[in-house]
């Protein structure tokens, strides 16, 4: 019996300091440069936006090497605001740089009843 599964390949991306309007731009400029197997999506708050990129229909090979071309086109666009190459939220990108650069942070909350700091470390224990 065949599977009537779509094969599918999905790669994301962080970017922050663009706007909703620049980054619907952006989708309509490049849009000529994918396959049409291929698909944008993007969801943006306070100027982080994820744009993930599906690919389905089509030979996993071939999936793969439109998808990533459509992932580096859109690194290489961003490239002044990208801050993760992956499906991350901003927690886990704080979380990467002050790993990377061997730095801390400490928070002293009283307005948000602590949120900043359970939300970074529960994010750091996963």
């Amino acid at each position: 019996m065949k599977s009537n599964s779509k094969k599918k390949e999905i790669r994301s991306l962080v970017v922050y300091g663009y706007t909703e309007q620049e980054i619907i731009n952006a989708l309509n400029s490049l849009k000529n440069d994918f396959s049409p197997n291929v698909s944008v999506t993007f969801k943006s708050k306070y100027n982080l936006t994820t744009i993930n990129i599906e690919g389905c229909n089509g030979g996993i090979e071939l999936l793969r090497f439109n998808v990533n071309k459509a992932h580096r086109i859109f690194c290489e666009h961003f490239k002044d605001g990208l801050l993760s190459t992956e499906n991350k939220n901003i927690s886990e990108i704080l979380g990467d740089i002050l790993l990377e650069n061997e730095l801390s942070i400490s928070s002293a909350e009283s307005c948000t009843g602590g949120n900043i700091a359970i939300k970074n470390t529960i994010t750091r224990i996963r």
